[in-house]
């Protein structure tokens, strides 16, 4: 999750320190870090397993997986 938050770090902040409205960190962010954060995030909820007790699926959890 912590790519998310380089979209108002590098967007807002950056920017406003460096009195800019554009930065390379902004672009990156943007269209790579963005993307990636939604790709998992949509990843993880279609492996959740509804009928699983915990909030990971056995597919997740791999090899820690108790059996």
């Amino acid at each position: 999750m912590s790519q998310m938050s380089t979209v108002p770090c590098h967007g807002i902040v950056v920017n406003i320190k460096a009195k800019t409205l554009y930065n390379s960190g902004m672009f990156t962010a943007v269209l790579v870090h963005v993307p990636v954060g939604i790709w998992y995030i949509h990843d993880i909820v279609k492996l959740k397993n509804s009928n699983s007790r915990s909030l990971f699926s056995k597919q997740q959890l791999g090899s820690y997986y108790r059996k």
